[in-house]
């Protein structure tokens, strides 16, 4: 019988999210800027229809160790959304491959829905991180955080997932983009000083 093993355990989170970022700069931040939206970071369109049986996602899931979650969708309308976490875990109690593997999404999904968030894709990155901490920190224990994806809905009406883990690292590259335009401003600022400080002892000897 498969027994569950959260993949995100802290060790790896701290890892991924170190390793994550290195990758960012080396990739030139990905063209991120303050006023960057979530829509331009990396997204996921994973979709799954509630009538599907429990064996087709446990299988992808098996084979997508990296996915966080999936869409649950009824008829193409948005019905959902399953993390992996949740799902395992659900999977992971007595019988729960027996009752579930061969029964529809939607019967697990009964046991294992939980409040997610949707975002407009517009969202601004530094806006989306407060939205996120407010959602989650009453729902969840801070363990379970990243694990759990965000729903970000488009213009056109598509939905897609959002790892907030991704949206961490984009968040931290934000803050190093502002901390370096803070520092540019200051040492600019001061050179100014300087000049007009040199251009004032001047004027004062041609008095």
């Amino acid at each position: 019988m498969y027994m569950y093993k959260n993949s995100y355990d802290n060790i790896s989170k701290e890892l991924y999210l170190s390793n994550s970022l290195l990758q960012l700069n080396q990739e030139n931040k990905q063209g991120l800027t303050l006023n960057s939206t979530i829509e331009e970071l990396e997204l996921y369109d994973l979709k799954f229809d509630i009538k599907e049986l429990g064996q087709d996602l446990y299988q992808f899931f098996q084979e997508n160790s990296q996915i966080p979650g999936i869409i649950l969708t009824d008829n193409d309308h948005l019905s959902g959304m399953l993390s992996r976490r949740r799902f395992l875990e659900r999977m992971s109690h007595p019988y729960g491959l027996d009752i579930f593997l061969n029964r529809p999404i939607h019967v697990l999904y009964e046991f294992a829905k939980s409040e997610f968030l949707i975002l407009p894709g517009k969202t601004l990155v530094i806006e989306a991180i407060r939205q996120v901490l407010n959602h989650y920190q009453q729902l969840l224990p801070s363990k379970y955080f990243l694990d759990e994806p965000i729903v970000l809905q488009k213009d056109d009406g598509s939905y897609h997932l959002l790892d907030i883990s991704h949206l961490l690292i984009a968040q931290l590259t934000i803050h190093e983009i502002s901390n370096s335009l803070l520092i540019k401003f200051y040492q600019e600022l001061e050179s100014k000083n300087i000049f007009l400080d040199e251009l004032s002892k001047l004027d004062g000897l041609t008095k």
